[in-house]
């Protein structure tokens, strides 16, 4: 068989054929190299028909190619147990995988037929659930405005239409999680889903997945190519770019400094590591909830909106700090009493004079 051409029909995509021993020329048995380059124009979902040309009765042949721009890309296929085995230090970073009712059976590894996404059809490794409230936990996670969090999943029983429930809580944050989507299942049907976490915009947050079905040894969920907000490189590219050298930021982005000095060591880049970060201690409510801009708690916004006067706005914002206010007037003394009662309370971890 000779290979006569390659073409897309997205031109985000470009297909060509490796160079091969035989030239364009295929031998029996053998298979076709192709050299792929994807550069995305747009945020999201993408996809594109690679038509392969060639002397054969078959042509031509289509291959089908997807990917997701501006994602963490989270899937099991690193996973090193054997087929069905519990996860045991394989799940994806800084994942954990937990066995509520404590009986053994618990979310599990699988390499096998008809998993969901982009690598289980026909065959790929996936996680699955045998059911009874398992639950996967994410890393931490810091959404942007725009941000979602997509799932591809399915099941192995032909009449299933249980769920998948995913729920969010804040770092820190000592109430339960709570409800933010459910993932339907439709029996074989591959599934994508895209659940919203704007009401988390700005806030360090975990996810987890929790499956409701009841607990069976002969069906179970699928899930895998979890896609996840790329907080991370973004945020450490505008910072490059940028030429950020001084980072102060709550305690509960230390993990995401820790990810984003590792970025940067992958990326070969000496300017990022060399900044001095701060990480300072939260702000909390009553309960003990992080006071945060996406739930209105006291931004400039807010307060600008209810007074109409900046000496007030200066008070307020040290009142809320826990700062002497009744002498502040201008921008200048609150600066000065933040900085002086901050440093004399130990506020702040690893500030120089």
């Amino acid at each position: 068989m000779v290979v006569e051409n390659v073409i897309t029909d997205n031109e985000d995509f470009s297909a060509s054929l490796t160079t091969m021993p035989s030239s364009s020329s295929v031998m029996p048995g053998g298979s076709v190299d192709l050299d792929l380059v994807w550069s995305p124009s747009t945020f999201g979902h993408s996809k594109t028909n690679a038509v392969i040309y060639h002397n054969a009765d078959t042509s031509p042949d289509t291959i089908v190619l997807s990917g997701e721009a501006g994602r963490s890309y989270v899937s099991f296929d690193d996973n090193d147990d054997f087929q069905g085995a519990s996860f045991s230090g394989a799940l994806p970073w800084r994942w954990v995988n937990e066995d509520i009712d404590d009986d053994g059976d618990s979310w599990m590894f699988n390499y096998s037929y008809y998993g969901p996404g982009y690598t289980g059809d026909p065959i790929g490794f996936y996680a699955r659930s045998p059911g009874g409230q398992n639950q996967l936990e994410s890393r931490t996670l810091l959404p942007v405005t725009g941000d979602s969090i997509i799932f591809y999943y399915n099941s192995s029983s032909s009449s299933d239409s249980g769920s998948f429930y995913v729920k969010a809580k804040q770092v820190g944050d000592q109430s339960d999680y709570t409800t933010i989507g459910t993932l339907q299942f439709d029996s074989y049907t591959n599934m994508r889903a895209a659940i919203d976490l704007s009401a988390h915009t700005g806030d360090t947050i975990k996810i987890r997945i929790v499956d409701d079905g009841m607990e069976s040894d002969s069906s179970y969920h699928r899930l895998d190519d979890i896609l996840l907000p790329a907080y991370q490189i973004s945020s450490l590219m505008d910072d490059i770019q940028m030429g950020v050298n001084f980072v102060v930021r709550g305690s509960d982005l230390i993990s995401s400094t820790g990810a984003q000095l590792l970025l940067a060591k992958c990326l070969n880049d000496s300017f990022f590591p060399a900044a001095h970060f701060v990480h300072h201690m939260l702000m909390k409510n009553e309960s003990g909830k992080k006071l945060s801009k996406s739930s209105g708690d006291h931004s400039l916004k807010f307060l600008r909106k209810k007074y109409n006067r900046p000496t007030i706005v200066y008070q307020q914002s040290a009142e809320i700090l826990d700062l002497p206010f009744e002498d502040i007037q201008t921008l200048q003394d609150l600066i000065e009493v933040f900085r002086t009662e901050m440093i004399q309370k130990n506020h702040l971890m690893g500030l120089d004079d």
